[in-house]
């Protein structure tokens, strides 16, 4: 018996002394209270109370670890440490805050997990004992979010300051920080009680906004877009009209054009090359202004513009002489209707000639007109009868002449025939609307979708997507008819449609030089398709240039520049309902360069597809569009609209 107590003595005593001066010291620097190891070794008749921890309380920065160890109580006061691993159990009272793990010599090691506070335990042969154990998370810096920040100008958008913590977690700091911008060109910040950290566009470019906080400073990027509000609705009564109208000139100088239905107030804004234009109400001086249910606008080369427009009682215009403003709004005289309301049914194209002559072409009743502005005695002529038609569409060039296009339908024998005519702006024999060319007859049914063009040189072309001739085919089809001032009509024919199955929203662009591209739909396949044609050679095979989308696509935008480069903006059903606007290019000698997306749209709404577009022959464009989002006010919510409009991509890359 003497000879096991000594063992008995002589093994703890040695363990004690080795561990004596390290017992509750954290690995990490932990701060906490415990009870010091004691090396004295315990009596013989002293037996076991319980055990202890080398820290009841410790506070640990997230990331930090620390090391604890379990001591054996005795009854005389005296403790031991314990080495056997297999007689000891460590347990967090929450994993979510911090992990421990026994060690080969029985001590705990904590380690981190997240903010937060809970207990480790130690169980020894029934004995137990906890240490409360603090996570704090470590300061690591400020961030701002978002960015970067994508901002149409006179919008605000706000931003946070988030301060970082070593357990990932952010805490918004905004009220606190200090907020600037390097740019107040562009923008400004607000350091405002309840508006910290809002942002408010002022014009298009990019700067930084800065949060600083404590001594740390954190940056963002802002891209205040090249694009402009031209017009709100929704909240803001009477909204303007869905639809928007822009033009460029020859100099790159774009002007577009927008309204408000009910109280008839037109506007007018733009870019002159260099920067945006004042927003100027055109018919400012009408009281009370006509409705207004229908507005055009156009541009020559040289930099004059026209606006027009149709109400309930009239219609009405404003010419620009180039460099200037637009000028009074005038009536274009349509005595020859006894009643405009019922029988105008809309204008069907407008120019303004190389020679700044203005020319509007509109149907009265079954009826074409064609009138007439001398831009020098500043009046509106009466109005010119062409024809007793209806036309569907019409288009004109930079020289007056026009290419016009209308359907007919026999009662008795249920046929209808598409007829085409140009029309000469010149006197004398052999000017004025040519004899009408049949394009197309079929029974049963006509033309349900048509385009046209015409350019300088009088070549023109008619594209239309209907019914094949041939009763038994199911499918539409999409045709073209070509006229040339040598050969007259010709070359009448369907489009070499390829893989495509059937045609519809056929569009049209022409140069100069004669150089076509017509685009159409393929509706149940969901592609865009487009055929080339090129004067020294013929109509090529349709190809498809968008992607299978989960809608139908629809082209927007279709133009072509005097060196025979192209542009064609659509709407692909792939990309709904965010960023829907793409693009693709067409280079000469190289083909359909890669699909592009519109970056700026979509930013605050879900943009429609009312974009409209227009380039000139160097392949500068304007582009405007709508987007829509909602607001809620309470428990009700509102759709609120916004018009935009941009310079658009140019049609050479």
């Amino acid at each position: 018996m003497e000879n096991i107590y000594q063992a008995r003595f002589i093994i703890p005593l040695l363990l004690s002394i080795v561990i004596t001066g390290c017992s509750g010291e954290s690995s990490s620097g932990g701060q906490g209270s415990g009870l010091p190891g004691q090396s004295n070794p315990p009596s013989g008749t002293a037996t076991i109370t319980g055990i202890v921890l080398s820290q009841n309380t410790a506070t640990l920065n997230h990331g930090d670890t620390l090391t604890l160890t379990a001591n054996l109580r005795y009854s005389d006061g005296s403790t031991v440490l314990i080495t056997s691993a297999g007689d000891i159990i460590w347990e967090s009272a929450d994993r979510r805050v911090l992990t421990v793990t026994r060690t080969n010599t029985a001590a705990g090691q904590i380690t981190t997990v997240s903010r937060g506070q809970t207990t480790a335990t130690a169980d020894y042969q029934g004995y137990r004992a906890s240490a409360t154990i603090t996570v704090v998370p470590a300061y690591r810096g400020v961030m701002i979010e978002p960015n970067p920040m994508w901002i149409p100008p006179e919008f605000s958008g706000a931003f946070t300051a988030l301060a970082l913590f070593s357990d990932g977690i952010k805490e918004n700091v905004s009220t606190s920080a200090t907020w600037g911008v390097t740019d107040n060109n562009l923008g400004t910040v607000s350091n405002a009680s309840g508006g910290q950290g809002l942002f408010t566009a002022l014009r298009s470019g990019q700067t930084t906004v800065m949060a600083a906080h404590g001594a740390d400073v954190a940056s963002a990027t802002v891209n205040v877009m090249p694009i402009r509000l031209i017009g709100q609705g929704g909240l803001v009564f009477p909204p303007p009209n869905s639809l928007l109208v822009v033009t460029i000139d020859g100099f790159g100088a774009a002007t577009a054009g927008w309204s408000f239905q009910a109280s008839g107030e037109v506007f007018a804004g733009g870019h002159d090359s260099t920067d945006w234009t004042p927003q100027v109400q055109i018919n400012a001086g009408e009281n009370p202004a006509d409705v207004v249910i229908q507005q055009l606008v156009t541009a020559n080369s040289a930099g004059a513009r026209l606006m027009v427009w149709q109400g309930n009682a009239g219609l009405y215009a404003s010419y620009a002489h180039a460099g200037q403003s637009f000028g009074a709004a005038k009536t274009i005289p349509t005595t020859t209707i006894s009643d405009f309301v019922n029988t105008f049914w809309g204008i069907k194209a407008i120019t303004v000639t190389n020679a700044g002559e203005a020319l509007v072409l509109w149907n009265g009743g079954l009826s074409t007109y064609l009138s007439r502005y001398d831009a020098v005695a500043d009046s509106w002529a009466q109005p010119l009868l062409l024809g007793d038609m209806s036309v569907l569409r019409a288009a004109f060039n930079a020289n007056g002449e026009a290419v016009l296009a209308w359907q007919v339908q026999d009662p008795t024998s249920d046929r209808y025939t598409l007829l085409a005519s140009v029309y000469i702006n010149a006197t004398g024999a052999g000017t004025g609307l040519q004899a009408a060319e049949p394009l197309y007859v079929r029974s049963g049914t006509g033309v349900f979708d048509l385009n046209l063009s015409i350019n300088s040189g009088r070549d023109a072309a008619v594209v239309w997507a209907a019914a094949p001739v041939n009763p038994g085919d199911i499918e539409n089809v999409a045709y073209a008819a070509q006229y040339s001032e040598q050969a007259g009509w010709h070359t009448k024919r369907v489009l070499p449609m390829g893989t495509a199955l059937r045609a519809g929203n056929v569009r049209i662009g022409m140069n100069a030089s004669g150089h076509t591209l017509v685009t159409w739909v393929d509706a149940s396949q969901s592609y865009i398709y487009v055929n080339r044609y090129t004067p020294a050679g013929s109509w090529e095979t349709a190809v498809a240039i968008s992607t299978l989308g989960l809608g139908t696509p629809e082209v927007l935008a279709l133009a072509l520049a005097a060196d025979g480069n192209a542009i064609c903006i659509f709407w692909d059903g792939e990309s709904f309902p965010q960023l829907p606007f793409k693009y693709r290019r067409y280079v000469s000698d190289q083909g359909w360069t890669s699909m592009n997306t519109l970056q700026h749209a979509g930013r605050i709404g879900n943009p429609n597809s009312s974009l409209q577009a227009a380039y000139n022959e160097n392949g500068q464009g304007i582009m405007a569009w709508k987007e829509e989002t909602g607001i809620a006010i309470g428990s009700t919510s509102y759709s609120i609209s916004y018009n935009f409009m941009e310079l658009a991509p140019s049609i050479n890359p």
